[in-house]
């Protein structure tokens, strides 16, 4: 058996045996190898040990069935845990919080969020766009401005220039990697851009506008921009009247205290 194969054919088997203790031995077996072959393999194939990956695996799946509504119990007797407090402690040390404290944080204001649908005119902005993404970064999760981008070294903005609002967006995939390019900076309608910057035009479009609910913090506001995001994507257009439009480009927008999430639509 191809390695590709080996470790594609564990994979399913964790999914599908979720409720089950999983063991390296069980998993070796299942493939063919030797138990030493097979954890040297899986580690350099996804860099870290099978219990440790088995346990992610067994976490990320409860954090999306509590999402999706379902008690604590349920979903630690079927994520293969002995206790509810057993996931209870295990999920806390993984993701910081509680499963019902990431519930309640996930659900505030996502759930029941709906866009309002407009027109929005061409958008001219200057800013920095050299800056390259993480190859690890998922983009319909995390945004734009998350980025972890150091902006202490970069040109400030130039008082002369009028500045409407600040927007962010990834952009520019490259054709071999896939990475995306960074782009922080404001809007304006001025014609010469200043020493440092350079330019982005966003088209016109039919635009899904999502309000971010405020917060008391930056990492608050942070988690809402993030929740939004996996809302859109992974719910909202799912199950609305509305496809992405390929022609139009996603972004965030930030006046003042007003944070919003524009996502260009067309009808289904």
């Amino acid at each position: 058996m191809k390695y590709h194969e080996a470790i594609s054919l564990c994979e399913e088997y964790i999914s599908k045996n979720i409720s089950k203790s999983i063991t390296a031995v069980e998993l070796a077996s299942l493939c063919g190898y030797s138990l030493y072959h097979f954890c040297h393999i899986f580690k350099i194939w996804h860099d870290m040990p099978v219990g440790e990956y088995v346990r992610k695996f067994k976490l990320s799946r409860g954090a999306e069935m509590i999402l999706q509504g379902y008690n604590i119990t349920y979903v630690a007797m079927e994520c293969g845990f002995d206790t509810p407090s057993g996931f209870t402690k295990s999920f806390k040390k993984a993701y910081g919080i509680t499963p019902s404290e990431y519930r309640r944080i996930n659900m505030k204001g996502a759930k029941t969020m709906t866009p309002t649908i407009k027109s929005i005119s061409e958008i001219k902005a200057f800013g920095y766009s050299i800056i390259p993404g993480t190859g690890d970064i998922n983009v319909l999760e995390s945004g734009a401005y998350w980025s972890d981008v150091d902006f202490k070294d970069l040109p400030k903005f130039p008082e002369s220039c009028e500045n409407i609002g600040e927007i962010a967006l990834w952009y520019h995939p490259e054709e071999i990697s896939g990475d995306l390019t960074y782009f922080f900076g404001f809007i304006t309608s001025d014609d010469v851009v200043p020493a440092g910057f350079s330019s982005m035009t966003i088209p016109a479009a039919e635009y899904a506008v999502f309000d971010v609910p405020a917060a008391d913090s930056f990492d608050g506001l942070k988690d809402n921009i993030k929740n939004i995001w996996r809302y859109i994507f992974k719910e909202w257009f799912d199950n609305s009247d509305y496809s992405f439009d390929n022609n139009g480009m996603c972004f965030e927008l930030y006046k003042g205290e007003v944070t919003q999430i524009c996502i260009p639509v067309i009808s289904k």
